[in-house]
């Protein structure tokens, strides 16, 4: 087993036939593919884990680093690839952090929505019935009035408390 991590220790268990990713083969592949998808998650990969209690992407004012926006530009700029990032949080979060990137595909609320190379947002299930929000976000503000520090979060497709 290894551990991971720097605030927190967590293991890791590995199987005995476990063998390490040969970063030479993949680059190898990597040039040799006429065809590539890259499929990305936002938090943990393209920036830090946030293992606070409040999910710093969710501030109005939060950036990616022109690091990351540049690097994404690079590969969304090489026809043969189809780059997506993935992430749970909303629609309207992910556009402002990544809309600047030329022919990047965009997948939010964990699949729920998704955009191919900056064409049209399409649900996944078109037409699906949400009129149970109304009752579950009256349930959710009862108990954020009576519980210090919690809140509601609105997306598209859930609700959450």
């Amino acid at each position: 087993a290894v551990g991971f991590g720097l605030a927190s220790f967590r293991m890791v268990g590995m199987g005995i036939d476990f063998k390490a990713l040969d970063t030479q083969q993949v680059l190898l592949s990597y040039r040799q593919a006429t065809q590539r998808v890259v499929l990305l998650d936002w938090g943990g990969t393209l920036s830090p884990a946030d293992t606070a209690f409040y999910d710093m992407r969710e501030q109005s004012l939060y950036e990616l680093p022109e690091s990351v926006l540049s690097a994404l530009r690079i590969l969304c700029a090489d026809p043969a690839n189809h780059v997506m990032i993935i992430s749970g949080l909303g629609r309207d979060k992910v556009q402002a952090a990544f809309g600047s990137v030329p022919n990047l595909s965009l997948a939010v609320e964990h699949g729920f929505s998704y955009r191919i190379k900056g064409g049209q947002w399409v649900q996944l299930l078109p037409g699906v019935d949400t009129s149970w929000r109304e009752i579950a976000e009256a349930i959710m503000a009862v108990y954020t009035t009576r519980t210090n520090g919690s809140f509601i979060q609105r997306k598209g497709s859930s609700v959450t408390w």
